[in-house]
């Protein structure tokens, strides 16, 4: 995960992206039942990898399609790194849905993870 700044997914692209993403609101909203520990509460700052500091970041290439309902969230998180100063770049893919890399067999926006991630 990218890093939500929210577990209810709303917002920004959760918003716009909804009907065109395999992934729904919904379906990520369930992250709340079992990720957090029982003794945090699902808006504490802990809970959000964006909203820390880090000293060191491996080199990364965040990629992301413009149909995902995570968009917001994942150029959010590279700005943070970036902004921190860590070694990160940003690749936006069109039509591209979560996780489409996996189907770059049989779905073309797929492609552009292994030639993007073959220039970074």
């Amino acid at each position: 995960m990218s890093g939500p700044e929210n577990l209810d997914f709303t917002g920004g692209s959760g918003d716009y992206n909804a009907g065109r993403d395999i992934v729904s609101a919904a379906r990520l909203q369930n992250i709340r039942k079992y990720y957090p520990p029982s003794t945090i509460v699902s808006n504490q700052v802990a809970l959000y990898p964006a909203a820390q500091t880090y000293m060191k970041y491996p080199k990364t290439r965040f990629q992301v399609g413009d149909r995902e309902v995570l968009l917001d969230d994942s150029v959010h998180f590279f700005q943070q790194m970036r902004g921190q100063g860590h070694d990160v770049s940003l690749q936006v893919i069109p039509n591209l849905i979560h996780c489409g890399q996996m189907l770059r067999q049989v779905f073309q926006p797929g492609l552009c993870n292994r030639t993007g991630s073959n220039l970074y």
